[in-house]
């Protein structure tokens, strides 16, 4: 993730620093995918790179060799890798409460199962994030999580409250196999890797669709951090493997149910509008949240294709152009934050 920062910032000190000049947007960000990673990404070009280079070669296996578990799980039960995602499947709630930085509950019903929000807010816990061979398929239980403890290595239920980030790990290592197989499909054309990864991704973000703002019954300022699943907008690294996941896989859903391009479109923008909604706008956060949010952007269409004009050129607008209380732009933050005689950024810290 450090990574991520400082290439963009790289990219940005690279642009005029004049804060009346808005930064470029593209204005047509075209129709073809993947674009996440370049939008003149070629299969043919990696095809022929995989052939030229072992070390391109064995990512392909080991991506491949990943994933055929689970491909075997699907062939028999295609139930299995999906219904280990950590989700309210019995009573498809809404609206979560957290009272500071501590899941408190959650209530409301929807007409689907949604997406479980995890425990506390960088919190310890006392329970092992489990193998996805040991959860509960479909686990949704009023006693939380089922859990071994690490101080008995007992399986024993775990109050949600005491889990910490254990719902969102099973579920990123989901999304991120998902992606994997996504990849797959894109670049053999087996039509097995689609199907894998699309009841995973389908399932996923229909549940944040249905999902309000969560309320902080402490009514501070962790309300003003929140994200859909977790306590701080930042941490929502899963839209990496979300939107990888989406990108290669967006023909095969246009052409097998194209309707769900609609829900999932609609979900990533509002989940992009929190993003700019909470988080802290003065440090290192407004660059994790512009991250997101960019992933984003990037697998939405032209600003033309939605009703609301909420598309790849609006959200690139809102993190490059526009500020608001949580979220300002680039040109604002960079004057704030960084300085162009000696090149430090603020929250540099030395290495005594």
């Amino acid at each position: 993730m450090q990574n991520k920062i400082l290439v963009l910032l790289f990219l940005l000190f690279s642009v005029s620093n004049a804060e009346s000049q808005n930064l470029p947007i593209p204005q047509n960000i075209g129709t073809q995918h993947p674009r996440v990673f370049g939008k003149d990404m070629s299969l043919n070009q990696l095809k022929e790179l995989v052939q030229k280079e072992d070390w391109a070669a064995a990512i392909i296996t080991k991506t491949q060799n990943n994933v055929a578990p689970y491909i075997d799980h699907y062939k028999t039960d295609k139930t299995w890798l999906v219904s280990r995602l950590q989700m309210y499947w019995k009573t498809k709630s809404t609206q979560v409460y957290i009272n500071g930085g501590k899941y408190d509950h959650a209530d409301g019903e929807a007409p689907v199962p949604t997406v479980k929000f995890i425990g506390g807010r960088g919190t310890p816990s006392s329970y092992k994030t489990p193998k996805l061979e040991d959860i509960k398929p479909y686990m949704d239980d009023p006693r939380g999580l089922y859990l071994q403890n690490k101080s008995t290595d007992e399986w024993e239920w775990g109050p949600i409250a005491a889990t910490s980030g254990i719902t969102n790990a099973i579920n990123r290592q989901i999304l991120s196999i998902a992606r994997d197989a996504a990849f797959l499909y894109w670049y053999t054309g087996e039509e097995q890797y689609a199907y894998l990864a699309y009841d995973v991704l389908d399932t996923y973000l229909k549940g944040v669709y249905y999902l309000n703002e969560p309320i902080d019954l402490s009514h501070g300022h962790h309300q003003t951090l929140v994200s859909y699943i977790q306590f701080e907008v930042i941490q929502d690294h899963i839209l990496n493997e979300i939107t990888q996941c989406y990108d290669f896989l967006h023909d095969f859903i246009r052409d097998k149910n194209p309707e769900s391009l609609t829900i999932y479109d609609a979900t990533l923008q509002k989940w992009a509008d929190l993003q700019i909604k909470n988080g802290v706008s003065f440090n290192n956060w407004n660059l994790l949240e512009a991250a997101h949010i960019s992933h984003i952007a990037l697998i939405l269409e032209n600003n033309s294709a939605y009703k609301n004009g909420k598309g790849a050129q609006y959200y690139l607008d809102q993190i490059m152009n526009q500020t608001s209380t949580r979220q300002w732009s680039m040109n604002k933050l960079m004057d704030y934050g960084y300085d162009k005689k000696t090149g430090v950024w603020n929250e540099s810290r030395a290495i005594l």
